[in-house]
């Protein structure tokens, strides 16, 4: 289907020209289709058989907004809230896969989330409920967030039944300079992180788990103040820059494979100019 040909001008070219593709209406000259169409039409028509489109090229624009819903109709509908918290953590975690699609690849984000519903009351009178609360960064923690927003709605009427729910996030900012991936991937520490004022190169020996399950304990403890020593992980001797090469080293293989390719190339280019860097083999 052509843009533009699929109501009434559509059916007459096909009727009067007895066409049904665009290589067929291309065997036209624009005279004919002058003729049979008027000047505008014509031009217009030949221009769409040959590919030509002289209209400007617009950027898309972004949604002001992502949302996931469903609607519960006659004996469907939500009235345990049970059943309503079930359908929240479904829509959440659509939610929020939305939400990555829009920070991988736009650079936006957002923290205001939104829960609408439609109720049907005792008195069998639909109500469009919304109510806003600040989105958190998972599924579950969003759907709990919505929950008692609903539920701080039903408490107060004795019969209802939810026939529609839906979850929204607006409110999108740009993000102008992102963090680097390794940061969701650090290595866990055994020490307090809360108290992140103590200097580091006074803490000689630390537990640490690494994502590859290579566990660092009191009998292979890690010495970190004094350079070089050997990565328990990978094998290699780190010459200098010891924390920084436990924060890429420490990265689960299996965790990497399920990652879009283009984060996989970021974190293994990291690996590389690491290696270059900071080890010898």
């Amino acid at each position: 289907r052509i843009k533009g040909l699929g109501g009434n001008l559509g059916s007459q070219v096909k009727s009067e020209l007895n066409v049904s593709s665009a290589g067929e209406l291309s065997k036209y000259s624009l005279n004919e289709l002058n003729k049979r169409f008027g000047g505008k039409v014509g031009l217009m028509l030949f221009e769409m058989a040959r590919g030509i489109d002289s209209q400007p090229v617009e950027q898309r624009e972004l949604p002001k907004s992502v949302s996931c819903g469903k609607t519960f109709r006659g004996d469907f509908q939500l009235t345990k809230k049970e059943e309503v918290k079930k359908w929240l953590i479904e829509l959440a975690s659509e939610l929020v896969e939305r939400l990555d699609n829009q920070l991988y690849e736009n650079k936006r984000s957002t923290k205001r989330g939104t829960v609408l519903f439609t109720a049907l009351e005792a008195n069998n009178e639909n109500k469009q409920i919304s109510r806003a609360f600040k989105l958190k960064d998972n599924a579950e923690e969003i759907s709990e967030q919505a929950l008692k927003q609903v539920l701080n709605w039903t408490k107060s009427r004795g019969k209802w039944g939810i026939t529609s729910l839906y979850l929204k996030a607006d409110n999108f900012e740009h993000i102008e300079h992102s963090t680097s991936i390794e940061k969701f991937f650090a290595v866990e520490s055994g020490e307090n992180l809360s108290n992140q004022s103590v200097n580091k190169q006074s803490t000689k020996k630390r537990e640490m788990t690494l994502f590859h399950s290579t566990k660092v304990n009191e009998k292979n403890a890690i010495d970190l103040s004094s350079d070089p020593c050997i990565c328990p992980a990978c094998g290699k001797t780190i010459i200098r820059g010891i924390e920084r090469h436990f924060e890429i080293c420490g990265i689960d293989e299996n965790v990497l494979a399920e990652l879009p390719q283009t984060i996989r190339d970021e974190i293994e280019g990291h690996r590389n100019k690491n290696d270059k860097r900071i080890t010898k083999r």
